[in-house]
């Protein structure tokens, strides 16, 4: 849990969300999802909630790449598959929803300024993507509870 310009984040890490080149949630973010599906299904709160998805910079192959071309439209199908099972499975109101996917345009290590003054370079996404940890760490949802 942290803080974002745009309000209170919650990152979930790609290895409890979703297997490698999988779309389908695991147990574990099920879990964290229904806990915080309570705070999400206040009926005094309309704030907006975003739910983001992001990849590492591998490019998508085989099968995935058959079905999501991208990993432009694999972050944006992963937050989909979020979204709809908070509105399908948890009861979350779908007017507060909106899912979003970023692809590897926003490594885990990037914040939200340097992705607004355009200041996110390809070197700066390949530097931030070397190692399995990295790309681990950049394979995420990001779960915002807006503060407008």
């Amino acid at each position: 849990v942290s803080h974002d310009p745009r309000g209170v984040a919650l990152e979930l890490d790609g290895e409890i969300c979703f297997g490698s080149g999988s779309v389908d949630l695991k147990e574990e973010i099920k879990t964290l999802l229904q806990e915080a599906s309570s705070i999400m299904k206040n009926p005094n709160d309309k704030r907006e909630i975003l739910i983001e998805g992001h990849t590492d910079n591998a490019s998508v192959s085989g099968e995935i790449e058959d079905k999501y071309k991208n990993n432009w439209g694999l972050s944006s199908f992963r937050a989909s598959e979020v979204v709809t099972y908070l509105i399908n499975d948890l009861g979350v109101p779908k007017n507060r929803l909106r899912a979003i996917g970023y692809a590897d345009q926003w490594p885990a290590d990037v914040t939200w300024s340097q992705v607004r003054n355009g200041s996110v370079t390809s070197a700066l996404i390949d530097s931030l993507n070397k190692s399995d940890i990295e790309k681990q760490k950049n394979r995420r949802i990001k779960i915002i509870f807006a503060t407008r």
